[in-house]
């Protein structure tokens, strides 16, 4: 696992959210046995977070936190879309007390991106022969 410093970690002035820390620079913060204690961790774009690193993620929550992670399958960005830990933690989470997976069944963009995801869709099939 590659592990770097940390590059940047955001104090925000607002009661609500305190730090803003990016996992993708932040490594080493995520991995030195730091607990996220009294928060509210939101990790975006898990989809792109590896297995190793969505370990070393959920493992960081402290006590009265809670975790919301957000992903879309459908848009993995990692050279091998199977290495991805958000598809794992979400197929983990009918047998973890307290763990709960929802997915969104309708887009909640502007209607046009369903029309251009179809567009999309049929041009990959049509030069690969099969679904994304």
């Amino acid at each position: 696992m590659n592990s770097i410093k940390i590059k940047k970690i955001t104090i925000i002035d607002d009661p609500v959210l305190r730090y803003s820390v990016n996992v993708q620079d932040n490594h080493n913060y995520i991995s030195t046995g730091n607990l996220l204690s009294k928060n509210c961790i939101i990790v975006d774009e898990a989809q792109n977070v590896t297995n190793d690193q969505m370990e070393m993620i959920v493992t960081r929550v402290g006590l009265r936190s809670k975790m919301v992670i957000c992903g879309d399958d459908g848009q993995v960005d990692l050279k091998n879309r199977k290495d991805s830990g958000f598809k794992f933690l979400y197929k983990c989470s009918s047998k973890i007390k307290n763990l709960e997976a929802i997915t969104l069944l309708q887009n909640h963009r502007d209607p046009i991106v369903d029309d251009l995801i179809d567009v999309y869709n049929e041009e990959y099939e049509k030069r690969n022969g099969k679904n994304k």
